[in-house]
């Protein structure tokens, strides 16, 4: 089985996953709020930003955020739970010979870890 380093490129994982929202994002708060029908801005620490830009602004940091904590508990429960990827053999290529799992009635288990450790 062959092994690809990335199936998509970054550039593409970065503006459909940020870029996109973002622009959809102000989109729809745009067409939601009316910006063209010159709302009262809004006076923000010392900068003078008209109501959409500032509800863009927060929504998008709400967005962030729940993207990075999915991410995390999602690389936190892969590296846990998961399993070994198919092509985990062809690549490092373990010796399996001296691989001793015990006995029928003794059966040696390993973690994920363990066993990598050990094969390699």
């Amino acid at each position: 089985m062959t092994f690809y380093r990335s199936t998509i490129k970054s550039t593409y994982l970065y503006a459909v996953g940020i870029l996109l929202p973002f622009v959809s994002i102000v989109v729809i708060e745009s067409i939601g709020k009316g910006e063209l029908r010159q709302e009262d801005p809004v006076v923000w620490g010392r900068f003078t930003v008209s109501s959409v830009s500032l509800n863009s602004y927060f929504i998008f940091i709400g967005y962030l955020f729940g993207t990075a904590v999915t991410q995390c508990l999602t690389d936190v429960t892969k590296y846990n739970v998961g399993r070994l990827r198919p092509h985990f053999f062809a690549v490092c290529n373990p010796d399996l010979k001296n691989l001793s799992c015990g006995t029928e009635s003794e059966p040696v288990s390993f973690s994920l870890i363990e066993l990598f450790k050990y094969l390699f």
